[in-house]
């Protein structure tokens, strides 16, 4: 038998302490899950605003794609982009909020302009690299936000079962221990208390 559930005054003051830090715990949880909500909401918003902006920028890249093939040939295009270095300088900046860790991507844009477009230069395929490199940072951005929905979810979901935990499992059970061991303390001191007026009233009967 766990000593803890010992019907004592001792374990009343445990289960009563462990009563208020689970109403705290709960509170906390709580307020953490309806942060992490509205933040879930904010970036669910920024996240179908860039998807929009992404749509408009990748058909305007492709219709600058197409014009500078039609213009150029499709041989020089492949031999303009076959020259451009893959780009390597995405890094990942870590921030919190409230305990959940999430992403951000530090790019610098215009950080490398590919040699070839000034050795060769060409109004459209210099126009086709800005417009992709424009789509590239909307595509960095759109999954920022979509990294962040799936990590805020995640950790929405586990607040959310350690608050459900406190409420239905831990504070119901502090609450049944407190009222078991006040119900068997308070009949034990009925108890005592019959017993001293027994002894008293055998005190005061006068002897035969």
């Amino acid at each position: 038998m766990d000593p803890h559930t010992f019907p004592t005054k001792g374990n009343l003051m445990l289960a009563k302490n462990g009563l208020a830090l689970a109403g705290q715990g709960f509170d906390l949880m709580d307020k953490k899950r309806k942060i992490l909500q509205k933040e879930r909401m904010k970036r669910s918003e920024e996240e179908r605003k860039h998807r929009e902006e992404l749509r408009k920028e990748l058909a305007d890249a492709c219709e600058t794609l197409q014009k500078a093939i039609l213009f150029c040939g499709s041989g020089q295009m492949e031999a303009v982009a076959g020259k451009i270095p893959l780009e390597q300088g995405i890094s990942l900046k870590r921030y919190s909020i409230m305990g959940v860790e999430l992403f951000e991507a530090a790019w610098e844009r215009e950080a490398h302009y590919p040699d070839v477009l000034l050795e060769q230069p060409t109004l459209y395929a210099d126009e086709v690299y800005r417009k992709f490199l424009l789509l590239k940072e909307k595509l960095i951005r759109l999954s920022e936000e979509e990294t962040a929905k799936c990590c805020l979810t995640v950790q929405i979901a586990k607040a959310g079962k350690r608050a459900n935990a406190l409420q239905y499992i831990v504070m119901p059970r502090c609450q049944m221990q407190i009222k078991q061991i006040g119900e068997y303390l308070e009949e034990k001191e009925r108890e005592e208390l019959s017993r001293q007026k027994i002894i008293r009233r055998h005190k005061n009967e006068p002897e035969v």
